[in-house]
């Protein structure tokens, strides 16, 4: 084995098909494709070939909108195998929301699913952006990746990726203006192998991904387990209806939930059998308040709870050997190795129970490098003595376990997804006949956010909700698009004119709110 540094994801898949050649590395349901070690590898290196032949070097940004699965993990490890930097953008961005995250990462080039060209082809016109697609498009002004990688000779060289080289960059959704791009260091890769070790101490498991790529829910399992050998197996996207029969005919042993998959596996019919599955483990957060129930419907031994987001590891989990229970499902568990602190306004450190803000310490390999070509906001997410400021609020309890309170930031979760509200704001407010408006989240019977908007309209104005949410239907993700509507006439402002959110997240939904979903007023 030549000599390379064990830490980037292209050094670990090297050494896995040298030394476990056969062993399967990636199941994908979709086209039921298998993928050994040595292919994986192998299909990364001309992957890296093709890229290198197109003048992409050590440094440049690759934007990617790619199926999940084999195509994710092959682009990701192949992209830097020469040290370039994969960028991959969420499925639902189309018009300007996908200008604005090219704008962000400045690409060198672009690959992109087949079924993604259209909303891209305007895009290549407007930018001059070179972009392959993996498939044949009718539509002009992509190159085709079958014909590049046919001719690709697997030459190109390998770049030891180091600790505090990049990994690949996660956009953000933003907090009160455009999405941010955190440039992702192979030590915060590597920081996830703890909660791969806590929900697998044997690295005997497979891993069930039901995960779209652009999401590090998606990415930090593709790393573990070329860490550590285990098997993943990959959906593009969550389904109530196969989840149980997926984690079934393929022997998965750990997965991620989230608040929403709860509740809708939960309320899906029950059968008798449901416990009778190979699943051992599963973690998330937020955790549902019936976690406890769904653990003894679905035969799951332990639930491990954690907290992270883009620019932060694990730095929360229930400890090894600890399940979560309906007593501890507010908690996202304990510190997990990672310097933490809570800072109460004014900078002084909280004391147990009382609320602040968390901010995390250690070596910036360990986290994140900041976000890329936005250096204001860099050391803007960073204290002078080197803490990075989370936005989030916090309280520890005497026990040492962590508590989410609430969030300082305007951003939402829904879904899964997170969502700036200054961006679904923006949209909004491009209807001729709306003067202001505020985005906020309201408690979803789904678990985590439902989108509200408080929209002020024009004097006089006979706008209905439903022309509103039609407008912004075609220019918005669909899980951005808010779901309440309240008209009113003028919104609550500090004296210095921002508007006040506070006051309308207490006020929430009312006899006035049009539901979306329901299509009805909630109060009639």
């Amino acid at each position: 084995m030549h000599l390379r540094e064990l830490v980037s994801l292209p050094a670990l898949a090297c050494q896995r098909a040298e030394t476990h050649a056969d062993e399967v590395a990636l199941t994908v349901i979709e086209g039921r494709k298998t993928l050994t070690w040595e292919t994986l590898y192998s299909r990364s290196r001309a992957w890296a070939s093709m890229l290198h032949r197109l003048g992409v070097r050590k440094g440049d940004v690759v934007a990617t909108m790619l199926a999940a699965g084999d195509e994710a993990a092959i682009s990701w490890t192949g992209t830097a195998e020469i040290g370039a930097i994969e960028a991959p953008i969420n499925h639902a961005f189309t018009g300007d929301w996908l200008l604005r995250a090219l704008e962000t990462t400045r690409p060198k080039l672009a690959v992109i699913d087949k079924r993604f060209a259209e909303s891209w082809e305007p895009i290549v016109r407007e930018l001059g952006l070179r972009v392959l697609t993996t498939a044949d498009s009718a539509l002009t002004g992509f190159m085709r990746v079958d014909d590049l990688l046919a001719d690709s000779n697997n030459e190109a060289p390998s770049v030891d990726g180091r600790l505090d080289d990049p990994a690949c960059i996660i956009l953000t959704s933003g907090t009160t203006g455009r999405s941010k791009g955190v440039i992702v260091p192979w030590g915060r890769c590597l920081g996830t192998v703890r909660l791969g070790e806590n929900m697998d101490p044997d690295a005997t498991g497979v891993y069930y991904n039901p995960f779209p790529p652009f999401h590090w829910s998606a990415r930090g399992p593709i790393y573990r387990a070329a860490n550590r050998g285990t098997a993943m197996v990959s959906r593009e996207r969550f389904r109530t209806s196969t989840w149980l029969d997926d984690i079934r005919d393929f022997g998965c042993t750990d997965t991620l939930v989230i608040g929403a998959m709860v509740s809708f596996l939960m309320n899906s019919p029950e059968r008798e059998d449901d416990a009778d599955n190979p699943l051992r483990v599963c973690t998330g957060g937020p955790l549902a308040v019936n976690i406890e129930n769904f653990a003894a419907r679905f035969g799951i031994d332990r639930v491990v709870a954690t907290y992270g987001m883009s620019e932060i590891v694990n730095v929360f989990m229930t400890p090894p050997g600890e399940t979560v229970t309906v007593r501890t499902h507010q908690s996202v568990g304990k510190e997990s190795g990672f310097p933490v602190r809570i800072v109460k306004d004014g900078g002084a450190i909280s004391d147990i129970g009382e609320v602040g803000e968390l901010q995390v310490g250690g070596d910036r390999s360990s986290l994140n490098l900041g976000y890329i070509n936005n250096p204001e906001a860099t050391q803007d997410a960073w204290t002078p003595d080197g803490w990075f400021k989370t936005g989030d609020l916090f309280r520890r309890d005497e026990d040492g376990y962590y508590y989410f309170v609430d969030r300082l930031k305007d951003s939402l979760r829904r879904r899964g997804e997170n969502i700036s509200s200054a961006e679904v704001e923006a949209v909004a407010l491009q209807h001729p006949l709306i003067q202001s408006c505020a985005v906020i989240a309201v408690p979803s019977e789904f678990s985590e956010d439902e989108v509200m908007i408080f929209a002020v309209p024009e004097d006089e104005s006979d706008l209905a909700p439903e022309e509103l949410l039609d407008f912004m239907r075609n220019k918005i993700p669909g899980f951005a698009l808010p779901r309440f509507v309240e008209f009113v006439t003028e919104l609550p402002h500090t004296p210095t004119m921002k508007i006040q959110k506070v006051e309308l997240r207490d006020r929430g939904r009312g006899p006035a709110t049009w539901d979306g979903l329901q299509k009805a007023f909630v109060g009639g």
